[in-house]
């Protein structure tokens, strides 16, 4: 799950929660959001879909996936996919 410009993961957890009921899911922090630390300089969109790709390879998570996004959160959806 890719939150919205301003929001934090936690923003999600309910919709999360009814998704975690039939299929593995996560959200997380982008840089400078919710519990993430604080982001070194700015992000392009193309910047966050290497952080997302980057943090799934790191934990393991092998794709397909289905990212579901809201606001801003579509924007950088769409350069991960396009990535």
């Amino acid at each position: 799950m890719v939150s919205g410009g301003g929001a934090p993961s936690a923003a999600s957890y309910p919709l999360q929660d009814q998704i975690a009921a039939f299929a593995r899911v996560c959200s997380y922090d982008r840089p400078g959001q919710g519990w993430s630390d604080a982001a070194v300089e700015g992000k392009t969109f193309d910047g966050h879909a290497r952080e997302l790709d980057t943090l799934l390879t790191a934990v393991g998570e092998a794709g397909p996936y289905v990212i579901v996004a809201e606001s801003y959160g579509g924007l950088v959806a769409r350069a991960f996919a396009r990535l």
